[in-house]
């Protein structure tokens, strides 16, 4: 049974949509919200399923952006007035429920329409106390004050609902219905409480109470080196939104050896990881994999071996084992062991994880410019609202990768190399179809410039398009 049920348009502010689902499924879990399709189950029948779980809803949040009024379809026509349009349908079925409580979510500084601009059938909505959900700064706290009326309602149904049992039952007068109200109300609460401290709460205020052990396994740590090649200092990319930087980690920098990483806290897995690679101290060792999880990282935000049980999609490593692994032998060691913390993977489809980006790592790590010693990479994922989703998560369709290596002549001059892979394409009845394996690698075929890295990430790479090779070449 769903507790909150989410009506939106996905023309219609799809960000900050998206944003408070992220935030929702982390108070209650993702089987406790219902977002369209990305909550059900493939080959399910979209219509019934829908009216069945709004019915077992106990809220229904109707986000309204500014283009919600007025979305037409492709003959021009309005979309409300269409009476099979299914948010139209969604919101009448939820107003016809007594027991479901309707919000008026208004998201991008939307109004609530006026009852004259609305079907006859939704004109009630408009008398539904209305919530606004502003942008940062404001964003954290008004959702908190949201998701304080959700839990209230569920927990006022829930007494409403033992009401009416006491009466068609054998529990008479006032002191039995307080009993069994007491007791499932302290079962619910207690199973409230326990759901929502396995994720961070929202309100800036309360973050203690799942404060991370921070406990790390290895002896050192030795994070990425801004200073690493040649005179010219490369820093971490700068994360432009704080949609992107997070609301509980802020982007802040999780730093491992030879290699750091921001984690992405809406995917539960890395916006971007930078590492060194030197090619003189390699050292050659047998693969031992034992992941693991960063006790540094709410566990929430990382994504487990839940995801990847049966099926053909690998633990996609976003910094490469065989990268990091050298200096001495127990560093070199070490080094690789960190390689293995699920903050740093991101699922792969087989084809793609142990063919074609496994090509690009291998030309990164050794063939490129290989009389350079030092090589220094980002990546990371490039994220989209039409990404898949596949058991609660977000899976990328597209992979980024910026090498930057020094002039062994000059050591005031880089180069460097950006790169842009797909993983699967996406058919129009959003079905997936994983890439083939490449035969025949050629890296030229998937270089893009540096400043078409930034046009797909909320990342700002600065002076490394002053180094471009593709862009300088044109």
């Amino acid at each position: 049974m769903s507790k909150v049920f989410i009506s939106y348009r996905r023309s219609d502010a799809p960000d900050t949509t998206e944003r408070i689902y992220d935030h929702l499924i982390r108070r209650y879990s993702n089987r406790n919200v219902f977002k369209d399709v990305d909550s059900m189950t493939p080959g399910v029948d979209f219509r019934t399923h829908v009216k069945s779980t709004i019915l077992n809803s106990k809220v229904m949040l109707v986000i309204i952006g500014r283009h919600w009024l007025d979305t037409k379809d492709d003959q021009g026509k309005r979309r409300l007035d269409d009476p099979e349009d299914y948010v139209r349908v969604e919101i009448e079925t939820a107003l016809a429920t007594p027991m479901i409580l309707v919000i008026p979510v208004l998201v991008v500084g939307a109004s609530i329409p006026s009852k004259a601009s609305l079907p006859a059938s939704l004109q009630p909505l408009i008398y539904n106390n209305a919530c606004s959900v502003r942008p940062d700064p404001d964003f954290r706290d008004d959702l908190q004050d949201l998701i304080k009326v959700i839990d209230l309602h569920v927990r006022f149904n829930l007494i409403k609902y033992w009401s009416r049992l006491s009466q068609n039952t054998k529990i008479v007068g006032i002191g039995g219905f307080i009993v069994v109200a007491s007791i499932v109300a302290f079962t619910f609460l207690n199973k409230l409480d326990k759901s929502s401290t396995t994720m961070e709460p929202i309100s800036t205020n309360v973050v203690d109470t799942e404060e991370p052990s921070s406990t790390y396994p290895f002896d050192t740590i030795i994070p990425y080196n801004t200073k690493f090649i040649g005179k010219i200092e490369i820093p971490l990319p700068v994360v432009t939104n704080q949609i992107s930087a997070g609301d509980l980690l802020d982007g802040k920098v999780f730093d491992y050896i030879h290699y750091s990483l921001v984690m992405d806290e809406r995917r539960a897995m890395p916006l971007y990881t930078a590492y060194n690679i030197d090619r003189e101290k390699f050292i050659s060792f047998k693969r031992n994999d034992k992941w693991m999880v960063d006790d540094r990282i709410p566990k929430s935000l990382q994504t487990d071996s839940d995801l990847y049980r049966s099926n053909d999609w690998d633990r996609g490593h976003m910094v490469p084992r065989r990268a990091v692994m050298w200096g001495d032998s127990l560093e070199a060691t070490q080094a690789a062991l960190s390689t293995f913390f699920y903050s740093n993977t991101i699922p792969q489809h087989q084809n793609f994880n142990q063919n074609n980006w496994y090509a690009l790592e291998n030309y990164v790590i050794s063939e490129l410019r290989p009389e350079s010693k030092h090589v220094s990479v980002f990546a990371g994922p490039v994220n989209r609202i039409t990404d898949i989703e596949y058991r609660g998560r977000r899976i990328p369709q597209s992979f980024w990768m910026i090498a930057v290596v020094s002039d062994e002549n000059d050591s005031r001059h880089l180069f460097a190399y950006a790169y842009l892979m797909d993983q699967y394409t996406l058919q129009p009845n959003e079905r997936f179809t994983p890439i083939e394996r490449i035969q025949d690698f050629n890296p030229e075929k998937y270089q893009v410039s540096v400043a078409a890295i930034e046009a797909v990430t909320p990342l700002r790479f600065g002076i490394l398009k002053d180094f471009d090779t593709l862009q300088n070449n044109l």
